[in-house]
């Protein structure tokens, strides 16, 4: 008679083998990115979105950071790594669950002290507050775009002299597209890198790159990105320009506190992006 294969066993080793190094893919790239997958020229050489391509079902909306799926997508990857590792680290007589109290309240007050500091800090609050804003501004114009675009199809019908309805359409969109994407990841990413440097750096790394500039740097190409813009939204929309300049003030203020916070932020080299280290 023969054994059937263990199907979780062989599910374990079907994780493990997908995330096996790729020689292809560039170490580390996936930490310093926007994760604007759709526009992004590295995906090929990226083992997480090798991963979740592999997991997902084509969805877009399960690669969008303001989409419940996606972060439901992320939850499972993240669940399903975890279970690889203990499987790994019982292989070997490990019991990950098993914390002395003494360490567990170590762990838990560092924990509480490192979220306090990203929680208190002005950066958080700041970018916070611009992503919030930003969410209700879009919100409440959409009837302010879907009368633009009524009107942008009208002067295509005419044929105007002069006027290319079609470029500012497309102007337009891209323009709302970016905003959207990034009102929300930069705070995400100054909190990463709030988050990470209030932790204790061992002496043999603090003359190596930080990883918190490298967060600190995708959140100012988020800022510098939006501003832009907010730029060309101003010049579709001239009527909202009260509100479309205090985004732009926002976001500069932003932009400077960052810089005086990670005055080494913008030469941090991202790999791939920057002409990083392209090998795994």
């Amino acid at each position: 008679m023969t054994n059937k294969p263990d199907k979780k066993i062989d599910a374990s080793r079907r994780r493990t083998r997908r995330w096996k190094p790729n020689p292809h893919h560039i170490s580390g790239i996936h930490n310093y990115c926007d994760r604007w997958c759709e526009r992004c020229a590295y995906t090929a050489r990226c083992a997480v979105y090798a991963d979740e391509r592999a997991s997902d079902d084509g969805d877009p909306a399960s690669r969008d950071i303001t989409n419940e799926r996606f972060w439901k997508r992320l939850g499972n990857i993240f669940a399903e790594t975890m279970e690889m590792v203990r499987e790994m680290a019982a292989e070997k007589g490990i019991d990950l669950d098993h914390i002395p109290p003494e360490e567990q309240l170590e762990i838990e007050a560092a924990e509480q002290k490192r979220e306090e500091t990203v929680e208190q800090h002005l950066l958080t609050r700041a970018s916070r507050d611009y992503g919030l804003q930003v969410y209700q501004w879009l919100k409440a114009s959409a009837p302010m775009f879907r009368e633009k675009g009524k009107t942008l199809i009208m002067a295509a019908r005419l044929e105007l002299p002069g006027h290319t309805p079609e470029n500012d359409a497309a102007e337009t969109l891209e323009a709302i597209e970016v905003v959207s994407w990034y009102h929300l990841q930069i705070g995400v990413k100054l909190a990463r890198a709030i988050g990470g440097r209030s932790e204790e750096v061992p002496e043999i790394i603090e003359d190596l790159p930080k990883d918190w500039d490298g967060s600190a740097k995708i959140a100012l190409i988020g800022m510098e990105r939006s501003m832009a813009a907010w730029g060309i939204l101003l010049r579709h929309f001239p009527e909202r320009e009260d509100e479309i300049l205090s985004f732009l003030a926002a976001l500069k203020g932003l932009q400077r506190q960052t810089e005086r916070e990670f005055p080494n932020a913008r030469a941090f080299i991202r790999p791939g992006f920057d002409g990083g280290p392209a090998k795994a």
